[in-house]
């Protein structure tokens, strides 16, 4: 298995110096993994991703929905992407950003995936990086998140194919992070991280990832209702772009028109100190800004106000424990990203 595998990221190397136009000037082969050398299976894995490959012996997974037409009996989209629909087309990845320690070896700790661009980076020059992201909001084990995704650019491909593979990041400082206010927690929208980098010149190879260690990966918590210190998270992603002085306007990268920061907001919780859904919080999106979340029992009045996307209600008054019923909230905040002012209102039931 070992072996064979070995072979396959030898022939997805030389699979990723195939000469192909750049695409709307786009310098990534295969930007949305719609292209494929042989026809995906119900596996995990880059299954013959045209132009992909993993640095490390932990693959990360190419779904594809032709998976389903091939195999329909297996309903592999489902078992996987539990509904998770790409971007644009058929194709997309998802990685390992993080996983526990206590998790066994094969449960990679850092999951990467990487290319040879279409051409060499000039010196100097100014590019405008752009990726689609999806939180995969896994129930057992994602009760927490990271804000730790890089983009490392190198003149010749860095691999680690040493066996266990995957237990330790890659050891190299990316060029490009995202922002600490950038938290993979929307599992509703995709949500686009656009940065830019000044090439040093001569950069002909990209890899995605988290490349900080368990010391500098901070984990948040985003929900307490199960309990599971196996903790892993795991993002997909889709669309990926690199182009010189400025990224696309929207209509030209996608081809459906992208809703961001519909929040995701909780009908229930059991205020009773068990480590089970204990607080009452947003767990859409955080590219927001100008947030507000109150809260008011039935007579209007308002027992708890918050000012950030990572503050909860307890289920207390001034201390007071409030009494088992229905709530109303309203939670008002500007989308960063469409720079829209939104309000938002509904109930919350309070059990204990």
């Amino acid at each position: 298995m070992k072996h064979s595998f070995v072979l396959w990221i030898i022939i997805s190397l030389i699979n990723t110096g195939d000469a192909q136009p750049i695409t709307n000037g786009n310098m990534i082969f295969n930007s949305g993994f719609e292209n494929f050398i042989d026809t995906p299976t119900c596996t995990i894995g880059l299954n013959g991703l045209s132009h992909w490959y993993s640095p490390t012996l932990q693959s990360p997974t190419y779904c594809n929905q032709i998976v389903n037409i091939n195999y329909p009996g297996l309903n592999c989209w489902g078992s996987i992407q539990q509904g998770y629909e790409p971007h644009n087309g058929d194709g997309l990845c998802l990685i390992g950003l993080y996983a526990s320690p206590i998790l066994p070896y094969y449960w990679a700790r850092r999951v990467y995936i990487a290319q040879e661009m279409h051409d060499k980076l000039e010196k100097d020059s100014l590019y405008c990086f752009i990726v689609y992201t999806k939180f995969w909001y896994r129930g057992l084990y994602s009760i927490y998140t990271t804000n730790k995704f890089g983009v490392y650019f190198s003149v010749d491909s860095i691999t680690d194919y040493s066996f266990p593979s995957g237990v330790n990041n890659l050891s190299v400082i990316p060029q490009i992070e995202a922002d600490s206010n950038f938290i993979f927690v929307d599992s509703v929208n995709w949500v686009p991280l656009k940065k830019y980098y000044k090439a040093s010149g001569g950069e002909k190879f990209i890899t995605l990832g988290n490349f900080r260690d368990d010391a500098n990966t901070p984990l948040i918590l985003i929900s307490d209702t199960i309990l599971n210190e196996h903790v892993g998270v795991s993002i997909f992603i889709d669309d990926v772009g690199l182009y010189k002085n400025e990224c696309p306007a929207e209509d030209d990268t996608t081809k459906t028109p992208v809703v961001f920061n519909k929040l995701q907001i909780p009908s229930a919780f059991t205020p009773n100190n068990d480590g089970k859904n204990d607080v009452f919080r947003v767990l859409g999106s955080p590219q927001v800004s100008n947030f507000k979340l109150c809260v008011y029992n039935r007579w209007g009045k308002q027992v708890y106000c918050g000012n950030t996307i990572y503050d909860g209600w307890d289920g207390n008054c001034n201390g007071t424990p409030c009494e088992m019923a229905t709530y109303q909230w309203v939670a008002t905040y500007t989308d960063v990203l469409s720079g829209e002012q939104r309000v938002e209102r509904g109930n919350v039931t309070l059990l204990r």
